[in-house]
């Protein structure tokens, strides 16, 4: 999604919240935008907001996995926020949502990140065993 799809976007979710500040999905999409745009910040705020709103934790899991693996996109180093770096806490987050999401298809989606980022990683092993799940 270009710059003016993401812009709309954003416009629909802030419209949707306007009309009932609660309604998580919106919450969710906001989050989400954040991510793709590396703000952590603004992803957590938007999570936190999906959180009260009562959104879903496995989805809520797989938008912090997804900050946390763009944030780590973005530092080539891989520096540690908080005691962790940024890939080893997307990892944490993604086998949160795939252990709490019920839907077996959107599970799967969740397990094909966790392939790609402990790839990333170097643990080949793991990614393989991820596969397999």
């Amino acid at each position: 999604m270009g710059n003016a799809g993401t812009y709309r976007t954003s416009r629909l979710a802030i419209q949707a919240l306007k009309l009932d500040p609660k309604f998580g999905p919106a919450h969710l999409l906001l989050a989400e935008l954040a991510a793709y745009s590396q703000c952590t910040s603004c992803a957590e705020e938007s999570l936190a907001n999906a959180r009260a709103a009562g959104a879903d934790e496995a989805s809520i899991a797989a938008i912090e996995g997804l900050a946390f693996w763009t944030q780590a996109v973005g530092d080539s180093k891989n520096r540690a926020v908080g005691d962790k770096p940024p890939l080893e806490r997307a990892i944490e987050a993604y086998e949160k949502a795939v252990s709490l999401e019920k839907n077996p298809s959107r599970a799967a989606s969740y397990r094909a990140a966790l392939f790609q980022l402990e790839r990333m990683m170097g643990n080949h092993a793991r990614a393989m065993a991820t596969r397999k799940r």
